[in-house]
């Protein structure tokens, strides 16, 4: 757009009675220029709609007819307009056309060209010229257009295959850490470590698994906690539960996180995750003919939250909230669901429950605890 307009300033030294007749078709090349670019970019803006193209296709075959119209009124008309039709047929194709768009725009142009010089009477040395010009500009521009075009194509393809990639690493860190805490790795925070005032934990483990371990394959091992974990994870999901870890044969989860959600229902949402969890054990058990049980330990308070290490890093909870979560789970009779306290009063009178009395936790005070049995009711 710059260039083409410049020349001007070589017709003022070397022909100045030229430039009457030479700017004003500099300054439409330029601005032609200047459309093309501005329908380029609204194309891809608009997902390079058919009515687009046509419009823009439109555009320039009515800017090759104009300049034959030029060519006709003013003396030396072919002269004037030929380096500015050139630079258009060279430049728009490549620019703003797909490869089979670039052919019919710059063959069109072209055949208008000299179908106007023809009409309007050239001589056969013009018209020679003019073919040879049209020509080559033809050949390069069509040349040009297809290795744009080939580069468009493998562009495209990189970014399909880039996007594939950073969904399947999306996919994999939001296996391992929560979604918040994953968009916040993504803008790698050096440091990411939060304060829950109210979080609900649970601790889930198997009674009875390691001894009978001991007489699996590894493959049968990996093979039964994958199932049983999988059912939790669904279930852990469905209740928009967050899984923290599994422990060997252990399972823990955490609602409240966030704090979206207020206490009580972070707190309603675990107890209720727990029975779940005691019918999908259930399940497993009968489908696998084994005799093993399922402790679940569950306690509300402050927690917190964050992620430690640079390679392998992990998403965990630390505070006393989490140590008595544990606690319960490895005092609680086999086949049962031990609450605390506070998580009792968070979740109300609307589970049944039986009171255990004042509990011994081992590393803390005896604590008032109960034993979750049953869901809301009328549900």
């Amino acid at each position: 757009m710059i260039a083409v307009p410049a020349f001007a300033v070589n017709d003022l030294l070397f022909d100045p009675e030229a430039l009457s007749r030479t700017l004003p078709v500099r300054l439409a090349v330029a601005a032609v220029i200047g459309l093309a670019l501005i329908a380029f970019r609204f194309r891809r803006v608009a997902g390079s709609p058919p009515a687009v193209a046509a419009i823009t296709y439109g555009l320039f075959v009515s800017f090759s007819a104009a300049l034959v119209l030029i060519q006709a009124w003013h003396a030396n008309g072919f002269l004037v307009t030929v380096p500015g039709y050139v630079q258009v047929m060279i430049f728009v194709p490549i620019v703003c056309f797909s490869f089979r768009q670039s052919v019919v725009t710059t063959l069109s142009m072209a055949l208008i060209g000299l179908a106007g010089a023809y009409a309007f009477g050239a001589d056969s040395v013009a018209l020679r010229n003019l073919l040879n010009w049209l020509a080559g500009s033809a050949a390069f521009a069509l040349g040009a257009a297809y290795v744009v075009d080939a580069a468009r194509r493998k562009s495209f393809l990189l970014e399909q295959d880039l996007s594939r990639e950073k969904a399947r690493a999306d996919a994999l860190l939001l296996n391992i850490l929560p979604e918040k805490i994953a968009e916040r790795l993504k803008r790698e925070e050096t440091r990411i470590a939060d304060t829950c005032p109210c979080a609900t934990v649970l601790f889930a483990d198997i009674a009875g698994f390691t001894a009978f371990a001991r007489g699996l394959q590894p493959g049968e091992v990996v093979d039964l906690l994958n199932d049983l974990f999988s059912r939790f994870d669904r279930l852990a999901e469905g209740h928009g539960v967050e899984k923290i870890k599994t422990i060997g044969d252990g399972y823990m989860a955490v609602a409240g996180l966030n704090q979206q959600r207020g206490a009580a229902e972070a707190a309603i949402a675990v107890a209720e995750l727990a029975l779940d969890m005691q019918d999908a054990f259930a399940r497993f058990r009968a489908a696998h003919g084994l005799d093993l049980g399922l402790r679940i330990g569950v306690h509300s308070g402050p927690v917190v939250a964050g992620v430690i290490g640079v390679r392998k890093f992990a998403f965990d909870l630390w505070g006393d909230t989490v140590n008595i979560a544990s606690r319960l789970e490895t005092t609680c009779p086999k086949d049962t669901i031990q609450i605390s306290a506070e998580t009792a009063a968070l979740i109300g009178d609307g589970f049944a429950r039986t009171t255990q009395g004042a509990t011994d936790l081992p590393g803390h005070a005896a604590r008032q605890t109960f034993l979750l049995s049953g869901r809301r009711r009328g549900i």
